[in-house]
């Protein structure tokens, strides 16, 4: 037997005003070049909540906390950040138009490629196909240029059921350096790139046909060997080309594994050595090194993947400015040392 029961239930229904919505701070363009990861890192770091939190909320938790010095710093290096490092000197001498970072910008303002308040600040220009500027910053003798192109895509149409055309903005980087006499141009894109933003850049600082420039410096085994020294870090992964039919082998360390310091990599390459195999060609290394920001207290885990025979860096993912200029400032302190120990061995043989 089935019973049935009725109920009868009555609902009060309760008015109520809801709480006024907190008015959101509009956050400038530069906070939104920092990684979420960073952001939450920086936020856990001075005891700010950052789990299952809108990344706006917790900006501006960090800013009424005192924070806002190391989330400008944060802002301005991954303003420019880059997963690619090559360095570039011109065959030609600067024209005098723009020879110095403060000509160089006047030439660009008097040009109207930029305006004199956008110096020091990001913009978004409307997207097109044609390589634009979007971010200028002025470093002493370093100007910093932020690219922005649009690149063709298709997105679900609004039914869901088919495709429609759209343009995403692409971000690259190239950095003018007036620092010494010899300026260096420093490229943040992939090889198969550069020749389109140097040429690019060339334009731009005044540079007449044909554009020539080489990429500098030459790289060695012995400068990357002591750019580790100098970076304190570890061999993670190397490429060695073997004059045999095999033509090259390549070999991966486990995590937080160094393979110049592995009893196991030594023993293989000995191996080689007793077949009489040379095993000094090395193309290509991956290294991984730590970083710590002196000014927003985070430390960094970072690697990149150096091609000797290209002189050519590649980092694992995009990273930071002061990451970047750390591996470039690195690079300048082993030549110079190497340069050093030269002149020295040089005027002992003289004596």
């Amino acid at each position: 037997m089935i019973a049935y029961f009725k109920c009868d239930v009555y609902l009060r229904l309760i008015t109520y005003e809801p709480a006024p919505r907190k008015e959101r701070q509009v956050l400038p363009i530069p906070y939104s070049n920092v990684a979420d990861k960073y952001i939450n890192k920086l936020a856990r770091q001075n005891g700010i909540k950052s789990r299952s939190r809108d990344r706006v909320d917790v900006i501006e938790d960090l800013l009424q906390q005192g924070h806002k010095e190391k989330l400008d710093h944060l802002s301005s290096n991954f303003q420019y950040v880059g997963k690619y490092l090559t360095l570039c000197k011109i065959e030609q001498l600067f024209p005098d138009i723009a020879n110095t970072a403060q000509k160089f910008l006047r030439k660009l303002v008097d040009e109207r490629r930029i305006n004199e308040s956008q110096i020091d600040n990001e913009w978004r220009p409307t997207l097109s196909l044609d390589i634009q500027l979007c971010a200028v910053r002025r470093d002493g003798g370093t100007v910093y240029l932020k690219l922005v192109e649009g690149k063709k895509t298709t997105i679900p149409s609004s039914d869901g059921y088919g495709s429609r055309p759209s343009v995403y903005p692409k971000f690259t980087v190239i950095i003018v350096h007036f620092n010494n006499e010899d300026p260096i141009i420093e490229l943040r894109c992939a090889t198969s790139e550069q020749e389109k933003y140097m040429n690019f850049a060339m334009e731009l600082i005044g540079f007449g046909k044909p554009y020539k420039w080489h990429k500098t410096p030459k790289l060695t085994k012995e400068i990357v060997s002591k750019l580790y020294e100098v970076l304190r870090a570890g061999v993670a992964a190397r490429h060695i080309s073997i004059p045999t039919g095999l033509g090259g082998i390549q070999m991966y360390g486990q995590k937080g594994v160094d393979l110049d310091h592995d009893d196991t990599y030594t023993a293989v390459m000995d191996a080689f050595t007793k077949l009489n195999i040379p095993t000094d060609d090395t193309m290509d290394e991956t290294c991984y090194f730590s970083y710590s920001d002196p000014v927003s207290g985070l430390e960094y885990e970072a690697s990149v993947c150096i091609d000797i025979r290209n002189s050519f860096f590649t980092f694992n993912s995009r990273v930071p400015d002061f990451i970047v200029k750390h591996v470039m400032e690195g690079i300048w302190a082993v030549i110079i040392e190497l340069e050093r120990n030269s002149i020295t061995q040089a005027a002992a043989g003289d004596e």
